[in-house]
């Protein structure tokens, strides 16, 4: 009696740890989250303010005679409400980056490739790609400059990508994709296994008892 109340209490205690983990990793991802999207915000008006500057000057008007088409994406970029465009980003890379940390969750990637690597190897691996697709798609569905996706998409995704690969991780065991079919298959031979010793003919041995 004593020694279950230990293991509920034990159990109690570790179920509270983990929803103290999962809690915190969440509130981990929505500190980085504002603080990134305040980054990118700020990044945009900074550079806002840059460019109304720079073509009030000789210079800045040369550019526009000779770049017009550059000068016109600025124009564009700048009349947007870019702290909706900030979220907008941002919007993509937590999807994504949530995406991402829960299939390589479910897949053992995420201990074999990202918590076992650290630096450039892990920047390599894992930022690299995951900058250069948000990149891509930040450029031909939003409209941005290659540029101004690269900048945000990099600072968003080195300010989230990691809180969301640990919150992913507390959502899913891990590999829990390989876990299943390894699972089915040793259930599968133990049945078979189970079948072929079973005797082959119909006769109960008990009933054969009773009749003797």
């Amino acid at each position: 009696m004593d020694n279950d109340r230990v293991l509920r209490g034990y159990r109690m205690m570790r179920a509270l740890e983990t929803i103290r983990a999962g809690m915190a990793d969440i509130v981990a991802l929505a500190v980085s989250l504002a603080l990134s999207v305040s980054i990118c915000t700020g990044l945009l008006y900074f550079g806002k303010s840059l460019w109304w500057v720079y073509v009030q000057t000789p210079v800045g008007q040369q550019f526009l005679r000779m770049f017009s088409k550059d000068a016109s994406e600025l124009f564009q970029l700048y009349d947007h409400n870019l702290y909706r465009l900030a979220l907008a980003v941002h919007w993509f890379v937590v999807r994504a980056a949530l995406l991402v940390g829960i299939m390589s969750q479910a897949a053992f990637l995420t201990s074999e490739f990202y918590d076992n690597t650290e630096g450039l190897r892990r920047f390599g691996f894992c930022l690299a790609p995951f900058i250069a697709f948000g990149t891509w798609h930040v450029h031909t569905t939003m409209y941005l400059g290659w540029f101004t996706s690269s900048v945000l998409v990099a600072v968003a995704s080195l300010l989230v990508l990691d809180p969301a690969m640990r919150v992913a991780s507390r959502l899913l065991p891990d590999g829990i994709l390989l876990r299943i079919p390894l699972c089915f298959w040793h259930e599968c031979r133990r049945l078979l296994t189970a079948m072929r010793r079973f005797p082959t003919s119909s006769r109960c041995p008990f009933t054969e008892c009773h009749q003797r």
